[in-house]
């Protein structure tokens, strides 16, 4: 049991005394066996009433505004103990649970953090998870311009399906693939041959249809080939925003999720702790 940075159950009892408690909570701490109590009494139904809370109180924040953008991540929680849920992870090779995050590219709030089991890919659960997001915001706010942006773990038929059903924007990378490698041969063999030939730095982009047979339309896709001197670095995405070259969609919208989402996730588990779970349940 953790609480406030306490683990054992005497830590409890003796804070159930402490004076500075007593006087912030004008009485006593609850005992150790009701706090246990409290804490086990938490079942399915009321875990998804606390994720209602999460996107009810970010939809609230969100008068005033005409477009916002929402980052899809995960990250691993490595685990040392029973924790419920600890399984292994064959592409991470750890015992581990699975955090997903959905933050506001605009302002680094939290929209919504769920915990899965560790042997979760990237993408378990989160269109269904995003559509409550996106029915709750257009319900508020029904002209609201949303855009998702993900990386290649959550490419996939659901999203693109999502995107077309609720008039959404987007940009995700796409996993390579043979079909993928065809489309951008010619373009690889013209960016080599100029880097060989001038001993600089050099990339290309280039865009064409393409369908994965999950998928229930052709996407606009796109290839950023690159010569870095040190090998060939070919990016492959996918996007339905309009008037902008695939230049543009890369480096001034899709790789900014860095920042908006992969830093903001290095923090809440270095800087706030996240990963810190004492509790084995």
């Amino acid at each position: 049991m953790l609480v406030l940075g306490y683990e054992d159950a005497n830590d409890v009892s003796h804070l159930k005394n402490d004076p500075l408690f007593k006087d912030i909570l004008q009485g006593e701490l609850a005992s150790q066996p009701t706090i246990s109590r409290f804490e086990n009494s938490l079942d399915k139904h009321s875990v998804f009433e606390l994720m209602n809370v999460w996107i009810d109180n970010y939809v609230s924040s969100l008068k005033g505004r005409k477009s916002i953008i929402i980052d899809i991540d995960a990250t691993d929680d490595p685990t040392y103990g029973n924790q419920q849920l600890s399984m292994f992870n064959g592409y991470y090779g750890q015992f581990m649970l699975n955090e997903l995050f959905f933050h506001d590219g605009d302002t680094d709030q939290i929209l919504l953090p769920v915990l899965r089991p560790g042997n979760s890919h990237s993408n378990k659960w989160y269109v269904s998870l995003l559509k409550r997001v996106i029915i709750k915001i257009r319900n508020k706010y029904p002209n609201m311009k949303i855009t998702i942006r993900t990386d290649s773990g959550f490419s996939g038929a659901e999203l693109y399906k999502l995107v077309d059903d609720y008039g959404l924007l987007y940009a995700t990378g796409i996993a390579s693939n043979e079909v993928l490698k065809k489309q951008t041969q010619e373009t690889e063999k013209n960016v080599k041959e100029t880097y060989l030939a001038k001993d600089e730095k050099h990339q290309e982009f280039i865009s064409f249809t393409y369908a994965a047979k999950s998928w229930h339309k052709p996407q606009k896709c796109y290839a950023k080939v690159e010569s870095t001197g040190k090998g060939m670095n070919i990016r492959y995405f996918a996007s339905n925003i309009k008037n902008k070259t695939a230049k543009e969609i890369y480096f001034d919208f899709y790789v900014k999720c860095g920042e908006a989402s992969e830093n903001r996730i290095k923090e809440v588990k270095n800087m706030c702790f996240s990963d810190r779970l004492s509790n084995h349940r």
